[in-house]
């Protein structure tokens, strides 16, 4: 008895039902992860969470050269100021009183190894905008997938990034 429901609700709505499964395989094939892209990701970002522009810029050259039809790439990236240094810090702590009262204080100071200060982590500064001239850039396709690329990689909006044609 119910395998003739199971068989009469399939006749019935078959167009819906092939209409789920194929949105259900095209949302499975575009969220299912992509050895490229992991790739890519990982090489971009710090080991350490320390920031490097010199870093930053290479990797940003090398996959924008790496989409189709882009061709050579230049890449300026403006920021709004030089990384900045997370020291460590040591902390003292004094209590001192008698019997009847205590008092406690405290004190902070950059940490120091051999003379110089430990630094924790540099964070990355605030992108102001980003100009990237390739060969590939007269096609708009083109321009868009750089544009796209440049957002994702340096966590920016589209009203930052600037892309060009190459003489």
């Amino acid at each position: 008895m119910n395998i003739l429901r199971c068989t009469g609700f399939i006749t019935a709505h078959k167009k819906e039902l092939a209409a789920m499964g194929i949105i259900l395989l095209v949302l499975l094939l575009a969220l299912w992860p992509s050895e490229d892209k992991n790739e890519l990701m990982a090489a971009s970002a710090p080991a350490n969470g320390t920031f490097d522009a010199a870093k930053e810029h290479e990797d940003l050259v090398a996959t924008l050269s790496a989409i189709k039809d882009v061709g050579k790439v230049s890449v300026m990236i403006t920021y709004a100021s030089s990384s900045e240094e997370v020291p460590a810090y040591d902390r003292n702590v004094s209590i001192s009183g008698n019997g009847q009262s205590s008092s406690q204080t405290e004190s902070q100071s950059p940490a120091a190894m051999q003379g110089e200060v430990v630094v924790l982590r540099k964070d990355r500064p605030a992108v102001l905008g980003v100009i990237v001239v390739a060969q590939g850039a007269s096609s708009i396709s083109v321009r868009l997938s750089i544009s796209q690329a440049v957002q994702t990689a340096l966590g920016i909006p589209a009203s930052k990034i600037e892309v060009f044609e190459m003489k």
